[in-house]
């Protein structure tokens, strides 16, 4: 039999319409492929997209989606301690073993003695630990930024520094040639002064950008106490492209959003009847939202405007880091 024209047309037009609605689903996954964020300029060239950015939103309602791991990078003077509880309380929900690494008595753990699967790691460590153990890369990550100028006087005080060793120790940890000046180690030799003083500059951009650094090693307790390497510009551009890979990105001034995307990633609320009581303990000190700019009030003296430029000066690159990450994660 004879096909008519008109029945040739509705042929067509059927089979045009079916290869479309096959096509979308992977048009969608193309889409998403093609044109996840990367930035502008140098960060254009990164080879993986941003978790931060899209993980959480991508996850589906299944359990199959839950984390099976978790880690915190804890920099120092960063509302660390709210935020480690907070997390602790969560994966204790679900059976998570502990590895905290903050003390001395892990200075000699390296990386391939730590478990991935079902653990929650934790510790002042740096980027460098996800170089040496891929594997936790598969977990969920978490990370927490300080206005940078507050948090480096929240860490000089918090070593019981005064005012008057401001300029003595902010030029050490921001100079390679006094890093290593064996007679500044030896003036200050039993003394508790200047102490851990590569916290006081540039250390979110330090800790984050990691192995990029010569001599950084992973664990920030392994090595001298005076001596750790000097960032520089370009590692602001690879601390950048390690927060991308973070699933969470959090800032100290708005720790409540940050729980709300520990919660949802692990499906839980804050109105569950089913949390943990310290899930609820936890959340109550996690801090309401501030200005990001709040600066520190309690500090044991005043400093002036010219101390405050001090700490700005050596500071520079996490300066320009934290203002990137507001922009692109807050």
């Amino acid at each position: 039999m004879v096909k008519s024209p008109s029945s040739s047309s509705s042929i067509r037009k059927t089979i045009q319409l079916l290869a479309v609605f096959s096509i979308v689903p992977f048009y969608n996954t193309l889409h998403l492929i093609i044109f996840t964020p990367f930035g502008n300029g140098a960060e254009s060239q990164a080879v993986y997209p941003s978790k931060a950015e899209n993980s959480l939103q991508a996850q589906t309602d299944t359990d199959d989606d839950i984390p099976t791991c978790m880690v915190f990078l804890h920099i120092p003077k960063s509302g660390g301690r709210s935020v480690a509880s907070f997390l602790t309380a969560v994966t204790d929900t679900f059976n998570f073993t502990q590895q905290r690494i903050y003390g001395a008595e892990n200075v000699h753990l390296q990386p391939s003695d730590l478990s991935v699967n079902r653990t929650f790691t934790l510790g002042h460590f740096t980027t460098r630990l996800f170089d040496e153990q891929p594997a936790f890369r598969k977990c969920f990550t978490i990370t927490v930024l300080r206005e940078p100028v507050d948090r480096a006087i929240s860490a000089f005080y918090f070593h019981k520094h005064r005012s008057g060793q401001i300029e003595g120790c902010l030029q050490v940890a921001s100079s390679s040639s006094n890093n290593n000046n064996t007679q500044f180690k030896q003036k200050y030799k039993g003394k508790k002064i200047c102490r851990s003083n590569w916290q006081y500059s540039n250390d979110m951009t330090r800790r984050l950008a990691g192995g990029s650094l010569d001599g950084m090693s992973w664990n920030t307790r392994a090595g001298s106490r005076f001596t750790k390497p000097i960032p520089n510009a370009s590692h602001v551009h690879d601390a950048k492209l390690q927060l991308r890979r973070f699933d969470l990105v959090c800032f100290t001034h708005d720790l409540s959003k940050c729980a709300d995307g520990v919660l949802r990633a692990f499906r839980l609320s804050r109105e569950s009847q089913h949390n943990d009581e310290r899930i609820r303990i936890s959340l109550e000190h996690m801090s309401p939202k501030v200005d990001p700019r709040w600066k520190t009030t309690n500090r044991p003296d005043k400093l002036d405007e010219s101390d405050m430029e001090k700490f700005r000066e050596v500071n520079d690159l996490d300066i320009e880091l934290y203002d990137w990450a507001i922009e692109k994660f807050s």
